[in-house]
Formats: C-alpha cells, sequence, structure tokens
C-alpha cells in the first residue's frame, strides 16, 4: 500500500499504451503513408515496457485501495486494449488486473463501457458477492466484545 499511496498508479497506467505515430504523415512522394495494421508488433522495448507496467499494476490489484486508485486513473480502457496484446504474458496480467477490478461491483458499468469482455465484467455469480452496504451492516452490529473473542464465528467442540 505505501507503494501506491507514493502516487505510482498513474505513471503506469500512463506506460500502458504505446506511443502513437503522427497520423498524418506523408511519404517524400507526398502521397498518405498506409496505417500500421492493428495489432502489429511493437518495438521490443516498449513491448517490454508495456509488460511491466501492467505486472506492475497486476501485483497491485490484489489490494482494494490500489484497485480504487487504477480505477480513478483511468486504467480500464488501455487495459482492455491491452487484451488485444501479442505478448502473452501483457495478456495475461492485463486479464489479471481487470478481474480484479470486476470483483468489485462498483466497477461493472466502467468495464462495461470500455468494452471489456463479458467473461470479466462479471466474475463471479450474484449470490457470491457481498455488497458493500451488507459489510457494513455487519461490522457496523457486532461490539467490541466480538471483535475480542473472534466473533462472527462460533468454536464448535
Amino acid at each position: 500500500e505505501q507503494v501506491a499511496a507514493c502516487g505510482v498508479i498513474p505513471p503506469l497506467v500512463f506506460l500502458l499504451t504505446p506511443p502513437q505515430k503522427s497520423e498524418g504523415a506523408t511519404s517524400k512522394k507526398g502521397k498518405a503513408k498506409p496505417k500500421k495494421k492493428k495489432g502489429a508488433a511493437l518495438p521490443p522495448v516498449v513491448d517490454l515496457a508495456i509488460q511491466n507496467a501492467a505486472g506492475a499494476l497486476h501485483h497491485l490489484s490484489f489490494l482494494e485501495s490500489t484497485i480504487r486508485l487504477m480505477v480513478e486513473a483511468r486504467a480500464i480502457h488501455p487495459l482492455v486494449g491491452l487484451l488485444e496484446s501479442r505478448n502473452l504474458e501483457t495478456f495475461r496480467h492485463a486479464t489479471g488486473v481487470l478481474y480484479n477490478i470486476a470483483l468489485d461491483p462498483d466497477n461493472y458499468q466502467e468495464l462495461v463501457d470500455c468494452r471489456a469482455p463479458a467473461y470479466l465484467t462479471r466474475p463471479l455469480h450474484n449470490r457470491w458477492l457481498i455488497s458493500k452496504k451488507m459489510q457494513e451492516q455487519q461490522h457496523s452490529a457486532w461490539t467490541q466484545e466480538d471483535y475480542e473473542l473472534g466473533a462472527p464465528y462460533e468454536i464448535v467442540q
């Protein structure tokens, strides 16, 4: 959590988007150059930088507080774009981050808006999700004694 508190999330999200070449480029003869095909290979250094940034975000995505920071830093859209990566590790990291983001139902609409695949927008069945409101109600109902005794679990002998 200390790493995320240092403000590392926005620069990592920035690194997820490969540099774009100018669109109005023309050849020496004045003809427009053909656009690069979608999914074309990136230079190795750029590909490695994107892979490492996605990997760092994947490792940080196991904490709820960092997931919130990633969503606020608008990481979902570039992560969805990385699902088309030719680099298997980059794809794996992007999938992992998106899965962890999707575990919070509050992020569902943002995932849908960024066109995340259906298997990542709702990774858990609705019955398995515990709403934040329900969690807050449970915690507010516990007394100090419950915490000291280890409640809400009962010890069966």
